[in-house]
């Protein structure tokens, strides 16, 4: 089984917007980069609300 990426952010203002950094370790697990369009979702599972977001790029080569 592989194991999981988890990491704990502080949620950061920057202008009137709120943002959080993604660290390296999680960009590389994902394939991000700079620039890359990612799809993000707001959903409710047993351990409540949480979000998750993935990469556009990644859909659509499973898809292709």
């Amino acid at each position: 089984m592989e194991e999981k990426v988890q990491f704990t952010r502080t949620i950061i203002k920057i202008g009137s917007s709120l943002a959080m950094t993604i660290p390296p370790e999680m960009l590389e697990y994902l394939e991000l980069k700079e620039g890359n369009e990612i799809k993000m979702v707001g959903d409710t599972g047993k351990h409540g609300r949480f979000a998750a977001f993935w990469s556009q790029k990644q859909q659509a080569k499973k898809k292709g």
